[in-house]
């Protein structure tokens, strides 16, 4: 039995019997790669001695001060008018706010709005309710009716509960804010 050749892709090529010239043979290079761990340091080649030359001061050109100039608040939320929110509600619930007076409403109020709407098919849109909710929540005047004692009122217009002090303290800081941020708007 003949023992098998290690195959190998670096072997050489083998001549064929046609071709005898040494010039022809084709032997690939061999590459070895060590394989140095990452733990291992380079050594430091030794430097070169270099003539020292005598220091010199550098005048750098002075660079302009660049100064942070404050964003612009973003813009408020575009919202209804009072009175086209108003109007939109009371067609569903006309005693919420009878006559278009305002008065505080219940907190909650959008859920149980939206589940009569659900109940009974109004045709009325949940970002619509949201929206007109919000621009009545969010006007100065509703947010002046927030003292402390005064009546909540549910969408059938019954009284539900009082407004209490934590209602009266959170009015007064969204009041600050909004007003810091309109003035801030104002200034820019």
């Amino acid at each position: 039995m003949t023992e098998r050749q290690k195959l190998s892709l670096n072997r050489p090529r083998k001549p064929s019997s046609e071709e005898h010239h040494k010039s022809d043979l084709a032997y690939r290079k061999k590459v070895w790669v060590k394989a140095a761990s990452k733990k291992q340091k380079k050594k430091p080649h030794p430097s070169k001695a270099v003539k020292q030359q005598p220091k010199q001061t550098v005048v750098k050109p002075k660079q302009e001060v660049k100064v942070k100039t404050p964003k612009s608040p973003t813009p408020s939320k575009k919202r209804l008018p009072l009175n086209e929110a108003i109007s939109q509600i009371s067609t569903f619930w006309p005693y919420l706010f009878p006559d278009g007076k305002l008065c505080p409403m219940k907190i909650g109020i959008q859920q149980d709005m939206w589940q009569e709407v659900k109940e009974k098919g109004l045709p009325i849109a949940r970002r619509r309710l949201r929206a007109c909710l919000g621009s009545v929540g969010h006007h100065a005047d509703y947010r002046a009716l927030i003292q402390l004692g005064a009546f909540r009122y549910d969408k059938s217009g019954q009284i539900v509960g009082e407004v209490t002090q934590a209602d009266v303290e959170d009015n007064l800081q969204r009041l600050a804010r909004r007003n810091k941020s309109t003035n801030s708007f104002l200034s820019c």
